[in-house]
Formats: C-alpha cells, structure tokens, sequence
C-alpha cells in the first residue's frame, strides 16, 4: 500500500471553485416581486392595494432571507478553507448507500480512516452549500474508493476521490 500523500487525487467538489448552490431559489421571490409591482401599478383600489403592498413585503422578506442564508453558508465554507480550518479527512469509503430519488432519503457515506470511522449523509434535496451528491454526482463515489474531504463542522466543503 502506498502512503497516503503519494495517492493521485481528483478534485471532484470544490465550494471554492463554484457559485453558489441553489442562487436560482431567488427566481421565485424576485417573480413574486415583479408580478406584485405590476399588479400594484393597475389596481385603482386601497384593499387591493393593501394586499399587494403585503404580497411585495413578504415577497422581498423572502428574497432576503435566502440571500442571506444561501451567502452566509457559502461564505462561511469557503472562508474556513481559505484559512484552512477544517479537518482533513483522508480514507476508504467501507460503507456507500445512494441516495434515491424516488424515495426522500439522504445519501449515506462511511469513511474509514486511521483514527476511526467517519459518516457523512447528505442529499440533493436539502438546501446546502457543502457537497450534497444529486445527478451531477452520480457514480462518483462507491465502495473501497480512497477519498479525501475537508470537513467543516461536518459539512463536505471539498472532496477529492483516487484516480
């Protein structure tokens, strides 16, 4: 067996190297914004145009937050590697149950390592900015591959398979 740093990686998920996941969840709430504002424009009434005043601010309330909660994840992940505060978690997958798409289930990794076994669960459903599998992914991992993964509160902000 050849020691750990002498192991060709690939990079295969980098928070570094990419947008942000999800930035298109803003679509909805700016669609919510234009329609209102239009909506607004024609309505001659104060009741409807209470509504709709109503409508824009939880529409805007809504663009926020998940701005804010997409950006902060993201910046949060990337800033932790760029300070290189994460654990690096180098060793073979033993344990590899797909997520599947049929079902709402998480994608579930166990790696082994030196000191001990590590699981990770993730899935292309839930709102993350770590690695989350998904179609994009598929056939990346599987059993008895070697990996390794910069881990940021449990998050997989990087991960690097054998060639």
């Amino acid at each position: 067996m050849s020691p750990p740093d002498s192991i060709p990686f690939q990079v295969v998920f980098d928070v570094t190297r990419q947008v942000p996941q999800y930035w298109w969840l803003l679509i909805i709430p700016l669609v919510m914004i234009v329609i209102g504002l239009g909506v607004f424009r024609k309505i001659p009434t104060a009741t409807h145009r209470v509504f709709i005043v109503f409508f824009l601010g939880f529409a805007i309330f809504l663009a926020l937050l998940q701005s804010i909660l997409i950006g902060k994840e993201y910046a949060g992940l990337r800033s932790a590697l760029a300070r290189g505060e994460f654990e690096r978690v180098e060793g073979v997958v033993t344990s590899f149950e797909p997520e599947e798409f049929t079902r709402n289930n998480y994608e579930r990794i166990t790696v082994t390592t030196s000191s001990g076994p590590r699981e990770y669960q993730y899935s292309w459903s839930v709102v993350s900015q770590g690695f989350n599998g998904g179609p994009f992914y598929k056939g990346v991992l599987r059993e008895g591959m070697r990996v390794r993964i910069a881990d940021v509160g449990g998050k997989v902000a990087k991960l690097e398979v054998e060639r």
